[in-house]
């Protein structure tokens, strides 16, 4: 089973991205979600022990980047798929 993460302050987009992954559930896939719309919440699930083998990720969360966060998760879990999702063009290339 694969454990999914939405982490967006915007509680649109989190249900916008758990709509779209609704749609593959019990086709081919197996997961479970757990979303989030603060940043303080997803990395205390990771200071928790937490782990997620995705983790879409608002490239500007609360009064960090999603950049910013992402580094803290990689500190703590190497393994896990990041996805930045964003309307914001000027950080494409930073999340590269």
């Amino acid at each position: 089973m694969l454990k999914i993460a939405i982490c967006d302050d915007d509680i649109q987009q989190v249900e916008e991205i758990q709509h779209l992954l609704d749609r593959y559930e019990n086709h081919r896939y197996d997961f479970e979600i757990h979303t989030f719309t603060a940043s303080k919440d997803i990395l205390n699930a990771y200071k928790s022990n937490e782990r997620f083998d995705i983790v879409f990720l608002d490239i500007q969360i609360d009064d960090h980047t999603g950049i910013d966060i992402g580094y803290k998760i990689r500190e703590v879990d190497e393994k896990a798929f990041i996805i930045f999702v964003s309307s914001y063009t000027e950080y494409s290339f930073q999340a590269f």
